[in-house]
């Protein structure tokens, strides 16, 4: 989500992050920042942010953004609505490096209102992982019960792998699997058993999907 100065204190407040770029090809020097975009995250129902914790790199200035709430299995509500891999493109995005918004002093945003001045990222929702009719597939539930039926709170990961399919080049599988926070009733750490009091199971999830032109960028 948002820096704290951009309004990252406050769901409410801080729907717009910023992505950065820095050349990393020099390993001897420290790495230049090359670019800053604003990316505006998806609003909840209640006008809150779904804050995004992974992006995926698809093909020159288009991403993946793994964007969530927090309910589910093992979350704070049973309830979840949003959890999806999002689209964004910068092409057409105003890049703000080497301005006064990289003075901590100068925001992005206020109270939740992006600067005039800034034209952010186009943002598309793209696969939706809480889907009913999808979750079937996978024998889950978007909400009650609280049980291994239920889809996991935490989805916190993306990988790209081409369908190697000549009849559709641009077909690749996408991978999400879910973090547990090791919650188990029988867990074991540095050497002691603990119970979270909760079972909730690793879930991985893969959807066939189609990117033009990124074929090129994720080969393996």
């Amino acid at each position: 989500s948002a820096t704290i100065q951009d309004g990252g204190d406050d769901t409410s407040t801080s729907r717009y992050t910023r992505l950065i770029a820095y050349d990393v090809s020099q390993s001897s020097v420290r790495p230049p920042l090359i670019g800053e975009w604003v990316v505006p995250l998806p609003l909840s129902d209640k006008g809150n942010t779904e804050e995004c914790n992974e992006i995926h790199f698809v093909k020159p200035g288009v991403f993946l953004a793994l964007s969530r709430d927090g309910d589910g299995h093992g979350g704070d509500d049973n309830n979840t609505k949003y959890k999806r891999a999002d689209l964004f493109s910068i092409s057409g995005a105003t890049d703000i490096h080497g301005t006064t918004y990289d003075d901590p002093a100068n925001p992005i945003a206020d109270n939740g209102k992006l600067n005039k001045d800034i034209i952010p990222a186009t943002y598309v929702t793209f696969v939706d992982f809480a889907e009913a009719n999808g979750l079937a597939s996978y024998l889950l539930l978007p909400d009650d019960p609280a049980d291994a039926t239920l889809i996991d709170a935490k989805w916190e990961s993306l990988m790209l792998m081409p369908a190697y399919d000549s009849a559709y080049p641009d077909d690749f599988f996408l991978f999400t699997v879910a973090d547990n926070d090791f919650l188990t009733t029988q867990g074991v750490s540095v050497g002691e058993s603990y119970n979270a009091g909760i079972d909730v199971d690793t879930q991985f999830m893969v959807f066939r999907v189609t990117l033009p032109g990124a074929g090129s960028y994720n080969t393996y």
